[in-house]
């Protein structure tokens, strides 16, 4: 029996033991293959060894941690100096200037920042000072007065601002009202002498208008500036009181029966080009009513006859 029992055993352990070679040959396989890869891995990457590997694998974590400074340092830069063509220039100087000048332009702010930090301790210490007579005169009781009567002033201030505000938007809604007026309320007089003086000056002169507070007439020319009477020409005022009666003899046709009109060489001081835009005028006028113009001017003359005028000559 016990013969039996200690056979029974001795198989028991050839068993386990043949599975432990077992197990050990595939772990040596596996261990062969692991190296086998390992090799193909660390000579892949360039190393020679395990310790190549190792001080490459070193090189590159360096590598990784001077990337981070340096993007870190790139980051602090460009949000000093800005981004894209700012941060360019600012590396193309520092490439131009050698190490030598940077350590000195850098010992030379460094001394100027020392000389504002000991500037910015004197202007502390004169703030403290000046905090401790503020503090010492808030207690004064004629500081005090003065305070009150300071506060009063610029509540009058105050009051005179509003009322300055309320009297400068008056005068800007009376100067639009007058604006008004004058653009829309012209008499009908200067509003049909307008018309056909901005013909004559072919625009030059585009509005006629008499201000609310002058008896004046006043002439805005096409960029807008507004000219007196004798502040035009000698021709150009004889054109302009040309057309005022004009516009004064429509008025006034506008309620009763129209009335020959007699003019003597009115266009004498007008040039020729202005000329003859006031005769093509004047045929116009002279459409709906009788017009006679006395001249002494040969050249009129045939301007008129060109205009389709009949001619009477008086000896």
């Amino acid at each position: 029996d016990e013969a039996r029992q200690d056979k029974e055993k001795k198989e028991i352990l050839e068993n386990q033991c043949r599975k432990k070679i077992e197990k050990i040959d595939g772990l040596k396989n596996r261990v062969k293959t692991n190296t086998e890869a390992l090799s193909a891995y660390i000579h892949s990457v360039g190393a020679v060894d395990e310790m190549d590997f190792m001080e490459k694998h070193k090189t590159l974590e360096r590598r990784k941690t001077l990337r981070h400074a340096i993007d870190e340092k790139q980051g602090y830069i460009q949000s000093k100096v800005g981004l894209g063509d700012s941060y360019d220039c600012f590396v193309e100087s520092l490439q131009s200037v050698s190490q030598e000048e940077i350590q000195q332009k850098l010992d030379e702010a460094s001394e100027r920042l020392s000389e504002l930090n000991e500037e910015k301790e004197r202007l502390l210490l004169s703030i403290g000072e000046t905090r401790s007579l503020i503090d010492r005169f808030a207690g004064d009781d004629e500081l005090s007065a003065k305070q009150g009567d300071l506060e009063i002033r610029r509540q009058q201030l105050r009051d005179c601002a509003r009322e300055w505000a309320v009297n400068r938007i008056a005068i800007t809604m009376l100067n639009r009202a007058r604006e008004k007026y004058e653009k829309e309320r012209q008499p009908a007089v200067i509003k049909a002498a307008e018309g056909m003086f901005a013909k004559i000056t072919r625009g030059e002169y585009t509005r006629i208008f008499k201000p609310v507070d002058s008896n004046d007439i006043r002439i805005d020319d096409g960029s807008g500036r507004s000219k007196g009477v004798l502040e035009m020409s000698r021709g150009t005022r004889e054109q302009l009181y040309l057309v005022m009666r004009f516009g004064l003899i429509e008025e006034y046709e506008s309620r009763s029966e129209p009335l020959p009109v007699v003019m003597d060489d009115v266009f004498v001081n007008f040039d020729d080009d202005r000329n003859d835009r006031v005769i093509h005028l004047l045929q116009r006028f002279a459409k709906p009513r009788q017009v006679i113009v006395l001249t002494c001017h040969k050249r009129t003359l045939e301007a008129y006859s060109a205009k389709g005028a009949t001619s009477i000559t008086v000896q």
